[in-house]
């Protein structure tokens, strides 16, 4: 039976945005031991001063109320009562028990060499580039080098665990372990789920991991999935909503509107320079690979990736990035040709539609079991009230527009499924 008493030592495998965030969260909760591993001493120094950073942030009180004020995606309590907030062990952890930030930060071992980073360690968590060669080589290695008790999990967004774990001596022990959102120390969803051969304790140990971890923003959801499923749930209903915004970036690349006239538009595209945009791209063709042609990124973020401007990482992506991290933001008039452009092709109600659809199809496959879990993944994990909701009285000409969409643009994958056409997701809770 698993039990959340016997993890006493967890690793982290990657130390950029997702890792190092992952292991704050870690640190918080107060684990015997906590070691973050990257190779490349670089990257692991400078995801240790992020680390360091946030933990001193938390620790002070001041800077700490600061942060809950203005971070409004956290969904934190509403009162704001900080003195409260702070004496919550759910909320700050091992601070809540008047440690300092120098106690907390104690407990973090980084270390370059793999073997030396997991080879006592109860729990590991894999967050290193979505790319699936890549992760399988993790994977085999952690199947080598970590005690048989170790339960790895692979913070994908989108590949499969079965895929993952393909080359694992030790299927049974990897899972899923997705930590939805950018900032890990305030977002509070956690997604779990297996491959064909994950063991149910595995899962559980996952779960109970994922839900112990403090957030600034309230009680962590941990979800289980009782069926694979490449993006989990979150992801993967926000998924086909690309198939359509990568035709309409790339329609408009084909009749010379840039990516600085869409922005200046109102097409928006700062988040997905921060994820970085090797993560969209792999993203993308993981998708492609797993779930449909339709799927794939854009020519642009393609171009963009192949000549290595990755977003705010490296500099340059859609948009140039200050030394302080800041988007610089050209003002720009917008032509009459984008104004014509978005007036004709920009539809938002393509994206809610193509996510009610992915949502039934979560069901109709047995990923889950009703609307209410999709529902509290949405709530919490994107702090709005759910796909099922806003759809329940306009599903029928949801379903219209994406056939005429997905006849128009050649893109099948966003026909909607007979769930979606029924509304008999009414008749599953």
């Amino acid at each position: 039976m698993a039990d959340l008493s016997s993890v006493k030592r967890i690793a982290v495998i990657g130390s950029g945005i997702m890792g190092s965030g992952i292991m704050e969260a870690i640190l918080l909760k107060g684990f015997d031991k906590a070691v973050l591993h990257d190779a490349d001493s670089g990257a692991l120094e400078k995801g240790r001063e992020a680390i360091e950073r946030m933990i001193r942030m938390v620790g002070d009180e001041d800077r700490f109320a600061q942060f809950v004020s203005s971070y409004t995606g956290m969904n934190a309590q509403p009162s704001r009562d900080f003195d409260a907030l702070r004496k919550d062990p759910k909320i700050v952890g091992m601070f809540a028990d008047g440690a300092t930030a120098d106690d907390v930060l104690d407990r973090l071992v980084c270390e370059e060499d793999l073997e030396k980073a997991v080879s006592d360690v109860d729990f590991v968590i894999e967050a290193v580039t979505e790319v699936l060669e890549v992760k399988q080589d993790v994977f085999a290695k952690l199947s080598e080098l970590t005690p048989a008790h170790t339960v790895c999990a692979s913070n994908t967004s989108t590949l499969p665990v079965t895929k993952i774990a393909l080359k694992s001596k030790r299927p049974e022990n990897a899972i899923g372990m997705h930590f939805h959102g950018f900032t890990q120390i305030a977002n509070r969803l956690v997604e779990i789920m297996g491959g064909e051969k994950t063991a149910e304790d595995a899962m559980e140990l996952g779960r109970l991991v994922g839900a112990s971890l403090p957030s600034l923003g309230g009680e962590r959801l941990a979800v289980r999935l009782d069926r694979e499923a490449e993006g989990f749930i979150a992801n993967r209903i926000a998924a086909p909503a690309s198939i359509y915004g990568s035709w309409f970036m790339d329609k408009a690349t084909e009749e010379g509107i840039s990516l600085e006239q869409l922005h200046a538009a109102g097409r928006n595209m700062i988040g997905t320079d921060i994820v970085g945009l090797d993560t969209a791209y792999n993203a993308g063709i993981s998708y492609q690979q797993n779930l449909s042609p339709d799927f794939g990124p854009t020519k642009a973020i393609a171009e963009l990736v192949k000549q290595g401007h990755l977003g705010r990482k490296t500099g340059r992506g859609i948009y140039e990035w200050d030394e302080s991290g800041n988007p610089v933001i050209k003002e720009v008039e917008v032509e009459e040709k984008t104004k014509a452009f978005v007036e004709k092709y920009s539809d938002p109600e393509v994206a809610m539609a193509a996510r009610l659809n992915e949502a039934c199809r979560l069901i109709e496959m047995g990923v889950v079991k009703g609307c209410s879990v999709i529902t509290e993944v949405e709530r919490i994990g994107e702090s709005h009230e759910g796909i099922f909701i806003l759809g329940a009285d306009r599903y029928g000409e949801w379903a219209e527009k994406l056939e005429e969409v997905a006849e128009k643009i050649g893109k099948p994958y966003l026909k909607p499924c007979e769930m979606m056409k029924s509304g008999t997701f009414k008749d599953h809770p």
